[in-house]
């Protein structure tokens, strides 16, 4: 992170005299989710626990860019799907639905280098499917077709686990033919209803992942988070894994507004984008700042849309001179759509 109000972080204490430290929040979350008060400021406090270092390897976007979606993944992956944990006579597989999305793209990556399972990732377009593969998916299969039959004609058997990153409720029919009986089930979208009487029949267990649910509880356990961003970081600066930063925007200004906006209403995105943005003071001098993890997906609007679900740090965001406008980032925690 870097600019005032999300600025640059050094901890001598918990991550080593002077070593960078990658902040794992984002500004909405941790105005909303905490008793702190907001990041309009020039300084923020941060619970030390759900830091980590930043890698050496890469520059502060690329960097900015891992946070939301690492800790989404490893959650899912080793706390609440246990995929380590073989499922009785099923294939030691997974599949992860939208792969190419942020959240899958460094699912894939940690299941492929971190287990021994089958990696089954799912996506319907060629540049998805390509990307999906170079990450390290064993298969890719095309989840606008019947996904059931999709992962059947792989001959591998029924998959231990599956692993949703979006539109949960349009494959949730799917997903229970297609897992193996007393299998592992999660999900990280917020479908509007969901049939679970669709999983009684094999037993499926049900898991549900929020990266924010260790910070806003304070659980027992919330120093997890600070310590797999650590790990995180070395398997980074390993080269095992790769940061999913798609592209960087440069500061936020109208013309790279309509730009970004343009591409993402063009095409469903790959992996994470992040901003610089500049953003005038109270006083009028102007500010640099980075968004708190580079998460920011690339729905943003202009006219006059009311800035109800923006962080305190945009409140007063640019407005391009002559136009009467407000820029509002839409901040929410869902991988991008992978079609």
């Amino acid at each position: 992170m870097e600019g005032a109000g999300l600025g640059r972080g050094r901890c001598c204490h918990c991550h080593g005299a002077g070593r960078d430290v990658v902040q794992a929040w984002r500004c909405r979350f941790l105005c909303r989710f905490t008793d702190r008060s907001g990041t309009n400021a020039q300084h923020h406090l941060v619970d030390e626990r759900i830091v980590g270092g930043k890698p050496s390897s890469l520059d502060w976007a690329a960097a900015a860019a891992l946070p939301l979606t690492a800790i989404t993944a490893w959650e899912m992956l080793f706390d609440r799907l246990d995929v380590r944990k073989a499922v009785a006579g099923a294939a030691n597989a997974i599949v992860i639905i939208g792969g190419a999305g942020g959240v899958g793209s460094i699912a894939i990556q940690l299941a492929r280098q971190l287990t021994d399972l089958t990696v089954i990732a799912t996506a319907s377009r060629s540049e998805t499917a390509t990307w999906a593969r170079q990450l390290g998916a064993h298969h890719v299969v095309d989840h606008a077709k019947p996904l059931a039959a999709e992962v059947a004609g792989l001959g591998l058997g029924a998959p231990a686990l599956v692993f949703s990153t979006t539109n949960t409720d349009a494959h949730l029919a799917q997903i229970a033919e297609l897992i193996a009986p007393q299998g592992r089930f999660g999900l990280i979208d917020d479908p509007k209803t969901l049939d679970f009487s669709l999983l009684k029949r094999k037993s499926l267990s049900l898991h549900w992942e929020f990266m924010f649910t260790r910070p806003m509880f304070a659980t027992a356990d919330i120093a997890a988070q600070g310590a797999l961003l650590n790990e995180v970081a070395r398997l980074v600066d390993a080269g095992t894994l790769r940061t999913t930063l798609g592209e960087s925007y440069g500061v936020i200004n109208a013309a790279n507004l309509r730009r970004a906006h343009a591409l993402s209403r063009a095409a469903a995105p790959k992996a994470r984008s992040c901003w610089k943005v500049s953003v005038p003071e109270r006083d009028g001098r102007s500010t640099t700042l980075s968004n708190r993890s580079a998460e920011v997906r690339q729905d943003v609007w202009l006219n006059n849309q009311a800035p109800d679900r923006m962080p305190n740090v945009f409140a007063n965001a640019v407005r391009p001179a002559g136009e009467k406008a407000t820029v509002r980032l839409s901040l929410t925690r869902r991988a991008q759509p992978s079609a």
